[in-house]
């Protein structure tokens, strides 16, 4: 047996700890195709050591077991005796918020992975983060269907560490990819996202706000400093290759630290839904 590391350099991403694996036929889950074993959770800018037998073995890096089949990334370790040091980071992808990414691992197996696996992500992207749509239906009946929707809500409060938010019983917690700083909340039209910004790397709402825009190239931005709230809308263009664009609406907060809470759903719904997703941002409160 020998010792491998992986190394995972600190970004700006929506995921906190991401699930390493191994190649094994005894394993209890399959990362395309392959059979697999899970050995540990790798932090941000953290590191994760375990031990590897001297033959030929897969190494599988991916968000959340439910996405694995389209945020990993695999690295082929060859046969030896001596130790191994492998180095990446997570990456903001357009489908499906965050991905890992090897480095120096250009091959053409990892390379076909990857197309696979963006493949994958559009297909995700409609079932788990769009969530409403609706096609060919027309704006009138989308949008009763909407209200009697939202007529029958009820108030339901979601929460990470240090700071909660009341949406409706018709959203469901993410509970793969749930951190203590971090919560994904989707409903049928929309998706919340409430995070907590790394106090190292952002110290302020401006500052956030920025990093926002530059790192994920959120393009028609349009900053709002209203009733209490301090916001901006954007387009985040169609993610992933799909046929559709996405409107988002993100708050930041500034107490303890920066927050942030990040409404996204199609363009279509966005004058509908923009006046719940100020609504829903009133209740947000830092302890």
């Amino acid at each position: 047996m020998r010792l491998l590391t992986i190394s995972r350099a600190k970004s700006f991403t929506l995921s906190g700890r991401f699930y390493a694996a191994i190649g094994d036929e005894n394993g209890d889950i399959k990362i395309n195709g392959a059979p697999c074993r899970i050995v540990g959770r790798l932090k941000n800018g953290g590191e994760l050591s375990f031990e590897i037998p001297d033959g030929e073995v897969c190494v599988y890096v991916f968000e959340t077991k439910h996405s694995r089949e389209y945020t990993y990334d695999m690295y082929r370790v060859p046969a030896g005796e001596d130790d191994v040091t492998l180095t990446g980071s997570s990456y903001f992808n357009a489908a499906t918020s965050s991905s890992f990414r090897f480095d120096n691992n250009e091959t053409d197996e990892a390379v076909g992975n990857r197309e696979k696996a963006a493949a994958k992500a559009v297909g995700a992207l409609a079932r788990n983060r769009l969530i409403g749509l609706v096609i060919g239906a027309a704006v009138i009946l989308l949008f009763v269907f909407i209200l009697w929707l939202i007529l029958g809500d009820k108030p339901k409060t979601f929460r990470i560490k240090d700071a909660s938010i009341t949406l409706t019983d018709k959203f469901t917690l993410d509970e793969e990819s749930a951190d203590d700083y971090y919560n994904c909340i989707s409903g049928k039209y929309a998706v919340c996202e409430i995070f907590k910004a790394d106090p190292e790397m952002i110290g302020s709402a401006d500052e956030a706000e920025e990093k926002l825009i530059s790192q994920y190239g959120l393009k028609s931005v349009n900053r709002v400093n209203k009733d209490g709230l301090r916001y901006f809308t954007c387009s985040d263009g169609k993610r992933g290759g799909a046929d559709q664009t996405y409107f988002d609406m993100i708050f930041t907060f500034e107490k303890n630290g920066v927050y942030i809470v990040w409404f996204m759903t199609p363009e279509s719904n966005a004058e509908n839904l923009a006046p719940d997703f100020i609504k829903y941002a009133k209740t947000f409160t830092i302890e």
